[in-house]
């Protein structure tokens, strides 16, 4: 965790200091200030954790969450990190970063880093549509991933890409203009947005004798992958670069995937705006 109780005030890991008595906001436990020169600063509970709060996050979740909330910031918008939400879905009602635009329009940016099941997902989107609130759900990429990607100058080409259920919803979850998903390449906090195509794979040809002896030609064909996608990303982009916006979708339902309908929030490249 990123921020704590601190006599019922919050405070920020980063701006903490050791040896004061910190507070976890969800279950009410204290929680320990860790800081050291590699790893960002951070809450942690004391075993045992019994705490939702507390599972499962890793430090480039934490990472992720700090670079997206100190670039926002740095604009001077009305930014929010883990910010409480109580009226949100769910057994963690924590946006990973809040930031509310000039006109009143309040943005939760959801940073994705381990799996997530599609009802989760779908549930704790419709959530913020009924308060409200615009959500953008970023990935995150590893920098090892974009260095062995094909370079196609402003693009990248990740051939064989395992995508999770979640994320090839993601890709489909906003407009039909703005459809993607959005990668955060923490280690060099720059941002790719990402889509995904099918994978075709050669089928070799090939021959064998049949129990009758005659010979059968198999093979010489392709298939698309079950598998495998192929992910095409462009960028790379500064997280200063990026700009929100809204976005709107129907309620949508099909064999796989199913959508609610309401307002959302984009990320706006700056290609998007040189269009214009």
């Amino acid at each position: 965790m990123l921020v704590a109780l601190k006599a019922d005030l919050r405070i920020e890991a980063s701006e903490a200091q050791k040896g004061d008595k910190y507070i976890c906001p969800g279950c009410g436990s204290s929680v320990v200030l860790k800081r050291g020169r590699i790893r960002i600063a951070h809450f942690s509970h004391r075993p045992p954790i019994n705490c939702s709060w507390a599972r499962g996050e890793t430090i480039a979740h934490m990472n992720g969450k700090k670079m997206l909330f100190d670039s926002l910031r740095a604009r001077n918008l009305a930014v929010e990190i883990e910010a409480v939400l109580s009226n949100l879905t769910g057994a963690d009602r924590r946006a990973d970063v809040l930031v509310t635009s000039p006109r009143g329009f309040r943005v939760a940016i959801e940073i994705q880093h381990s799996n997530i099941d599609l009802d989760n997902i779908f549930a704790r989107t419709r959530s913020y549509m009924e308060l409200g609130i615009g959500v953008v759900w970023i990935g995150m990429i590893s920098g090892d991933l974009i260095d062995e990607a094909e370079d196609y100058g402003n693009c990248r080409l990740i051939e064989r890409y395992q995508a999770r259920p979640w994320e090839r919803w993601v890709c489909n979850l906003p407009s039909s203009k703005s459809k993607g998903i959005w990668y955060l390449e923490y280690e060099r906090a720059r941002l790719w947005r990402g889509q995904f195509e099918k994978h075709e794979i050669d089928v070799p040809d090939s021959s064998f004798r049949d129990e009758y002896g005659e010979e059968v030609y198999v093979g010489g064909y392709t298939k698309t992958s079950k598998r495998w996608r192929e992910l095409w990303l462009e960028g790379p982009f500064q997280l200063s670069e990026i700009r929100i916006g809204r976005d709107v979708r129907k309620a949508w339902s099909g064999d796989f995937f199913e959508y609610p309908g309401g307002v959302l929030a984009k990320l706006i490249a700056p290609s998007d705006i040189n269009l214009r």
